[in-house]
């Protein structure tokens, strides 16, 4: 025996073991079945897809959606760029902060409204996002071919599920 542990203690301890094991399994087996974590872990895997493709520009996904919007707009207020791109608006300050420093944006205060800043492209921002959108399609090209030709069906599935849980939350 183990220096004098009784032999019952010793089997209600590996009895509790098991039980919290098959406990955790059980719940385990819940979240990794739900949709929302799958979605969790498909989005991770798809951003470092991304991200693997921009890294020689010094970009992340992140960056290019923030790029592409002030790219099709003279200016934008940091609000309407969370707005536009569904992210917290505390996520944009961040993005923003690190873009400024990059040099790929400017901000400067709204003339119409001193308490609003806008958000504009500098030109190496313009030259970033001119130079991310080819190696995003390179991304879509090499990952349709992952999935088999199938990734214009999954996309639309996606914004499917999009657009039906917008509009039930409606």
């Amino acid at each position: 025996m183990h220096s004098g542990i009784p032999g019952r203690l010793i089997f209600s301890l590996t009895l509790c073991v098991l039980i919290v094991s098959i406990l955790i399994m059980k719940h385990q087996q819940i979240y990794t079945n739900c949709l929302a974590f799958q979605l969790t872990q498909a989005r991770k895997k798809v951003f470092a897809w991304y991200a693997n493709y921009l890294k020689p520009l010094g970009l992340t996904p992140s960056y290019v959606y923030v790029l592409g919007v002030l790219r099709d707009k003279e200016y934008a207020s940091p609000s309407e760029i969370s707005h536009l791109l569904e992210l917290e608006r505390p996520t944009v300050t961040t993005l923003l902060s690190r873009m400024e420093r990059n040099g790929w944006i400017n901000r400067v205060l709204n003339p119409n409204n001193r308490r609003e800043t806008l958000v504009s492209l500098t030109d190496a921002g313009k030259e970033a996002c001119d130079k991310a959108y080819p190696l995003l399609i390179e991304a879509d090209k090499t990952l349709n071919t992952v999935l088999n030709g199938e990734f214009a069906q999954l996309k639309e599935r996606v914004e499917t599920l999009n657009r039906i849980l917008q509009e039930a939350a409606k």
